[in-house]
């Protein structure tokens, strides 16, 4: 049985100025290089906010996804992801925000193409990530 709340705590470490990469990890695991954009004025080279952003739906998702066909015995030989992260200025407070996302999902080798949809499916309306951003998201879903 799963005790909620769980407490997931993530670290991170920089220096000053904006050229600077910096380091961020989760718990033990290894250290991931993160950067401002380039087009903020960022060396590049790391991941940006924007890029943890977009990858922390995906890898919900995806998790969700295995999940639901790991307990109703479907296969499936891969499953392919992509997002793209639409960031906009508001107008009237110069705020940036997420506008929107599209979110693209193949999976190949499907046993059984319709209940691994709807597996998927099922992920997307149960993501913890998905349901706390406010933004639009459009979803392209492709089983085979």
């Amino acid at each position: 049985m799963i005790h909620y709340p769980l407490k997931y705590e993530v670290h991170a470490k920089a220096g000053p100025g904006i050229r600077n990469c910096w380091q961020s990890q989760s718990d033990v695991l290894p250290l991931i290089t993160c950067s401002i954009p380039t087009e903020f004025g960022g060396p590049g080279g790391g991941y940006t906010p924007e890029d943890f952003f977009a990858l922390s739906l995906l890898n919900c998702q995806i998790a969700l996804f295995k999940g639901a066909c790991e307990k109703r015995n479907l296969t499936y030989k891969e499953i392919e992801a992509r997002a793209v992260a639409y960031l906009d200025k508001d107008r009237s407070t110069h705020q940036l925000y997420i506008s929107g996302m599209e979110i693209s999902f193949t999976i190949t080798g499907a046993s059984d193409v319709d209940c691994v949809k709807s597996s998927l499916e099922s992920a997307i309306k149960e993501c913890p990530i998905s349901n706390s951003i406010k933004s639009g998201k459009t979803y392209h879903i492709k089983v085979s």
